[in-house]
């Protein structure tokens, strides 16, 4: 019954299933999919699995340069193809060692659900400093 469904892997998943549990006990419709293989990519799993959203935000602890992370990348490149026509929001977090937080969750899914009525930014750096860079 998840509208905005999040996709990830790796270290962050046990910060964003408390976060979840935490949303959905206050009447929120979030999920989770965690990717578990990453090659080969699991287009159709995934496909399937994320057919009923209304907008899937990827949370990735990784960044390519001069593009958007890998996940996101992968995983807009299998949707493009298909009928299936949902927002994807991608988000680079915990970047430096940074810990994610409950907090940093619940933030993500506010700008998902905002995307649904249109996407400002395809892909952001959650808590990056920019006045250093």
């Amino acid at each position: 019954d998840a509208e905005v469904v999040i996709v990830t892997m790796g270290s962050v998943i046990g910060t964003i299933k408390d976060a979840i549990d935490v949303m959905r006990a206050e009447g929120k419709k979030v999920g989770l999919v965690k990717v578990r293989c990453y090659r080969p990519f699991p287009v159709q799993a995934l496909r399937k699995a994320l057919s009923d959203a209304s907008v899937i935000a990827v949370i990735e602890k990784d960044v390519s340069i001069g593009a958007e992370a890998g996940l996101v990348t992968d995983l807009k490149a299998s949707f493009y193809n298909s009928k299936l026509h949902i927002p994807i929001i991608g988000f680079a977090a915990g970047l430096g060692g940074r810990d994610i937080t409950v907090k940093d969750i619940r933030k993500i899914v506010e700008k998902a659900e905002a995307a649904r009525k249109g996407i400002e930014s395809e892909f952001e750096f959650l808590d990056l400093r920019w006045e250093i860079l």
